[in-house]
Order: structure tokens, then C-alpha cells, then sequence
């Protein structure tokens, strides 16, 4: 796995290697909060990622029809996922397992 940058062939990207840390996957329609470096808030739903470019797609909360692409993911001073409750309140995921196919995933087994 690679880390993608806009306008680098795939085969100068930063690979991914035991150096970084897993927070959590992101699914179309997760809720995402990105704070851009003027400190602009961006909340909306991820809508996907342009590897060409680098940049994130999301839609508006209240109008799932409106799209802002382009939004350059490096360069965000932050960037969470948050969970939406069956009462509507929005909760910050702050680290969840890493699953591959229903399984755990990148962690030591314990004894068999």
C-alpha cells in the first residue's frame, strides 16, 4: 500500500509500512470534519478521493446532491471521522480495529 500525491507517478508514492499508525477505515457516506490550514471546518460526508489529484470529495450534511471535490488531504491541520448515534449526536471515532474480512487484523495473535 501506498500513500497517493497528486501528480507523482504511483511508483514515487510513500509506501506504507510499519511506521504509520491505523485509526480507522472510511466508507462512502462516513461522516468527516476536516480543519484546512486557513481554518476553514469543512462537515460532510466522504464521497471519495481523486488518486490523480490527491484531493477528497465530500457532500454537505443538509444536501447530499452537493459536491465539493478537490479538497487537498495532506495538507489538512485535522481530520476525523465521527459516528452518529440513533439520537443524531455526532461522536468523534477516535481509534477503531483494523478488520480484514470480519477478523482483526495487524495485531499479535495470542497462543492457538
Amino acid at each position: 500500500m501506498r500513500l497517493a500525491k497528486g501528480g507523482v507517478d504511483e511508483a514515487h508514492w510513500t509506501a506504507i509500512d510499519g511506521g504509520f499508525e491505523f485509526r480507522f477505515s472510511l466508507y462512502l457516506m462516513n461522516l468527516v470534519e476536516m480543519t484546512k490550514p486557513d481554518g476553514e471546518t469543512i462537515l460532510g460526508y466522504f464521497r471519495g478521493f481523486d488518486r490523480h489529484t490527491g484531493g477528497l470529495a465530500v457532500s454537505q450534511v443538509a444536501d447530499s446532491s452537493s459536491l465539493r471535490r478537490g479538497i487537498g488531504a495532506r495538507k489538512l491541520l485535522r481530520f476525523r471521522k465521527l459516528q452518529v448515534n440513533r439520537l443524531g449526536e455526532a461522536h468523534v471515532v477516535e481509534r477503531e480495529p483494523r478488520l480484514w474480512r470480519g477478523e482483526i487484523c495487524g495485531a499479535p495473535r495470542g497462543p492457538a
